[in-house]
């Protein structure tokens, strides 16, 4: 079916956000099992650079006892499908699977590459500080950065611009209109992998 957003208050089952465009609804009552039509269509099984030892599968109902898992890029938790490894206990939202490997901010005149762990961006142990939001990188989460520069950001701090008035739950309003533009675009990447399979 196709939801009109403005219209939609339905959740994709598999990437946690609001349904709209083209769409796969349950028709069953009181089910609330719903599917972007991109979702639907990505691969079951998929070969990424940051977890190389294996291949890793998309899995539909997190293997942890609570029900959720705890991505190794974002380090945010999750309850839709991610991609996931059994064997080394990897999980990553879908949505983190396609971040790009390399982003450009307008404030760094160069690109900032995308690294697997902070540890390995900086190629030692010490805790990185994101130069955008001036909080701690996680070791082992995923962070965009330029060696050269010296500058680096958390996955979700990479498009943000200069912090202005905060808004609910501490998120400014560039930092949200920023975020749908993110989201729109690995939208579109889903889309364009979908059509070229």
């Amino acid at each position: 079916m196709e939801v009109e957003q403005k219209n939609s208050k339905l959740l994709c089952s598999a990437c946690e956000r609001e349904l709209s465009g083209s769409a796969y609804c349950c028709t069953e009552p009181h089910c609330n099992f719903n599917l972007h039509k991109a979702c639907f269509e990505c691969p079951r099984e998929i070969r990424h650079k940051s977890h190389l030892e294996h291949s890793l599968t998309l899995v539909a109902v997190s293997r942890y006892s609570e029900g959720r898992f705890t991505c190794d890029a974002c380090g945010k938790d999750g309850k839709g499908f991610s991609y996931s490894c059994a064997t080394c206990l990897y999980d990553i939202h879908m949505d983190c699977v396609k971040w790009p490997e390399t982003m450009t901010r307008r404030d760094d005149k160069h690109p900032l590459t995308l690294s697997y762990s902070s540890a390995a961006a900086l190629g030692n142990e010490m805790t990185f500080t994101c130069d955008v939001c001036k909080n701690p990188v996680d070791k082992m989460g995923w962070l965009y950065n330029c060696r050269e520069c010296d500058f680096g950001t958390h996955l979700e701090c990479v498009s943000s611009e200069v912090k202005q008035q905060t808004v609910g739950d501490g998120l400014t309003l560039e930092q949200l209109r920023i975020d749908k533009k993110v989201q729109k675009a690995i939208l579109e990447l889903w889309d364009s992998d979908s059509d070229s399979d």
